[in-house]
């Protein structure tokens, strides 16, 4: 059955308030939002909802150079209008909404570390975040998608970044991300990130500027639903810029060269 977005109206409302305090080599801050959001689409019933949501972070100057961070906050995403109400044809096939959806819940956590040298940054993150009632498509036939709320989901990951500040005009960098997502019956998440690693080079010079960046991604054999199997690749780009004036840049790039 085809049902289109008909009238469809969505009303938001959001308040929050945060603090932040010092406490030695210390930083603390807090803070609290309320969101409220209506929904309605042509004869469907109008649906309200509400949450409230928080986040608790610590900051750590452990040095000169060094620098700590940790937090934890919760979050609410309310499903979509499309979600919701709309019944059709896309370009991933077909797809029946779901009124039916409850909000999307998400506890995450962070731990981060940062060192900034004279010439050198390095950081990285690790993340934990939980989710209750995990909004999914889902395939229920050939062809036909609908969206449900998984009991539960986890995504773990790590990201990693560094900067070498070669002189005052050159500049090597390089970063990296491994990220994992599974349902409470270990099946993988859709819309998950395949590894990736990654360096460049940026030299800005006058008028001048030169950008490099070679990539490794990895192989994606564990995809969500409707998800495709991926093989590895190497990506490379390169762009070559000119400022003919304070105004007016020309730039010739190369993209996904290999």
């Amino acid at each position: 059955t085809l049902r289109t977005l008909d009238g469809g109206r969505l009303d938001e409302l959001g308040a929050f308030g945060a603090v932040s305090w010092s406490w030695g080599a210390t930083q603390w801050q807090a803070g609290v939002r309320y969101s409220w959001a209506e929904q309605a689409n042509a004869d469907a019933a109008e649906q309200t909802r509400s949450a409230w949501n928080g986040f608790a972070e610590l900051t750590w100057q452990a040095g000169e150079r060094l620098e700590l961070r940790g937090s934890l906050d919760n979050g609410t995403r309310f499903p979509s209008l499309s979600e919701l109400y709309f019944s059709g044809t896309t370009g991933a096939g077909g797809v029946i909404g779901n009124p039916e959806l409850d909000s999307e819940q998400a506890l995450n956590a962070e731990l981060s570390a940062r060192w900034l040298g004279r010439r050198l940054f390095l950081g990285g993150v690790l993340v934990h975040n939980t989710i209750d009632d995990y909004i999914e498509r889902v395939e229920i036939a050939d062809d036909l998608l609908t969206w449900v709320n998984l009991t539960s989901g986890t995504i773990r990951g790590m990201e990693l970044q560094a900067v070498w500040m070669l002189d005052e005009s050159w500049r090597i960098f390089g970063s990296g991300h491994v990220m994992r997502g599974r349902d409470e019956n270990d099946r993988p998440l859709a819309d998950i990130p395949p590894h990736q690693l990654q360096v460049g080079t940026r030299r800005d010079k006058g008028r001048w500027d030169f950008h490099t960046r070679l990539a490794y991604r990895a192989e994606k054999d564990d995809p969500g639903s409707r998800e495709q199997e991926i093989g590895s690749a190497w990506l490379l780009d390169v762009t070559l810029a000119y400022a003919v004036s304070s105004r007016w840049k020309v730039a010739l790039s190369g993209l996904n060269l290999l």
